[in-house]
């Protein structure tokens, strides 16, 4: 493990391929059937870079991401493919422009959009670290185009910042970032492939969230107009705010999110699209950034406890037990020494008469006749032979 661990992604960064297509946007159309074979042994990276981006509209200046993927490589056939979700065109807005040429409607514009890329000419000067994952067949690899396509067509903008009510804990809103679409195919490839991901050294998950006192709004600024002011007000506030320091410190998405929390008050919103806003009551106004080593994914069945085929085993299992247990007592004559007693009735307890020269007597005390006599509810033949007696062992005495 150890040593494909350190060689195998010297190896995949290495090696060239023989039909170089380059970078490209992943659509729906996008066909890759000829890159691994079903049957085919395909090798799993986690990728990362520092890329830099222009940030358009606040910083107006280069900024650094971290931008992370997922490799794919086959040993056999030497094929490599890299999936990525990142921003368009290098380009990256973290707060909206605000267009004021006309004074009567002032608007909010963004320019953040972002695409799931497929590239299959891996840059070795790109990716500055690689860590192996784990191994699947190349059938599973279908599965994970699918998955990568359906984010694409439904995540159309880079949103790095998630919503929480406390970390870790409930996320209410999850980031479009590139950890968040890795992290996406390492749960969907833990529910296909037969063995789990196990890598020596977990990948670090960047995340910068707001924690909100309750389930964030979604606000549609095109339905309502006064919501459209609210959020306009809010933006406004907040660059008039960073516009006081000195931005062209900022060099990271992380001093940018510490610059950004200090200009929040009691409620902030969140770009979803070019008209909704998620409203946010913030517990507190300080942004929180975290890069920790996150647990692997796990099948389901897995996290959920034992499947059905695990409890059929441990019934038969159970069963066994006592069956071999019983026949064993059996064997050794247990059971005939143990004595079934008859169920005693209550406050009734169970009497035993020696008879003089006879066999012992079980006698249990019945209710009184209804005569009242206690005497004439005896019913034995007599104190010396085999009569079975049920009496009153007072009456005896």
């Amino acid at each position: 493990m150890f040593l494909l661990t350190t060689i195998g992604p010297f190896c995949f960064l290495l090696l060239t391929l023989k039909n170089v297509q380059g970078k490209f946007v992943l659509t729906a159309d996008t066909d890759l059937s000829d890159k691994f074979r079903d049957t085919e042994s395909v090798q799993v990276y986690h990728m990362l870079s520092d890329q830099e981006v222009y940030e358009d509209g606040t910083i107006n200046g280069n900024i650094h991401i971290q931008v992370t993927g997922v490799g794919f490589w086959s040993p056999g056939t030497d094929n490599k493919i890299a999936l990525t979700f990142e921003p368009r065109s290098s380009k990256l807005q973290l707060l909206p422009k605000i267009d004021t040429s006309d004074p009567s409607f002032q608007r909010l514009i963004w320019d953040n959009y972002a695409a799931v890329y497929c590239d299959t000419d891996v840059d070795s000067n790109l990716w500055t670290s690689l860590t192996y994952m784990g191994t699947m067949g190349g059938s599973v690899f279908t599965h994970i185009l699918s998955y990568a396509k359906q984010y694409g067509r439904t995540h159309h903008y880079y949103l790095p910042f998630s919503i929480y009510d406390h970390y870790p804990g409930t996320n209410y809103v999850p980031a479009y970032s590139s950890d968040e679409f890795v992290w996406g195919i390492f749960e969907e490839m833990s529910q296909l492939v037969t063995e789990q991901l196990h890598p020596m050294i977990v990948p670090k998950k960047l995340k910068f969230m707001f924690f909100a006192q309750q389930q964030p709004q979604l606000v549609d600024t095109a339905m309502v107009p006064q919501a459209n002011k609210l959020v306009l007000d809010h933006f406004m506030a907040v660059k008039r705010c960073l516009h006081t320091r000195n931005l062209e410190r900022l060099s990271t998405l992380m001093e940018f999110t510490t610059y950004y929390s200090r200009c929040l008050e009691d409620i902030a919103y969140i770009f979803k699209d070019q008209n909704q806003y998620y409203r946010i009551y913030l517990s507190t106004n300080i942004a929180g950034d975290i890069k920790e080593s996150e647990g692997m994914p796990v099948k389901e069945s897995s996290r959920s406890g034992y499947t059905w085929f695990d409890i059929v085993l441990i019934m038969l299992f159970g069963f066994g037990t006592l069956g071999g247990t019983y026949l064993g007592m059996r064997k050794t004559g247990v059971i005939e020494h143990i004595r079934m007693l008859p169920k005693k009735e209550k406050k009734r307890p169970k009497l035993v008469y020696n008879g003089i020269g006879g066999p012992i007597i079980e006698m249990t005390e019945p209710s009184p006749s209804p005569s009242g006599h206690l005497i004439e509810d005896l019913n034995f033949a007599g104190l010396y032979g085999n009569a079975k007696r049920t009496d009153n062992f007072r009456s005896v005495i």
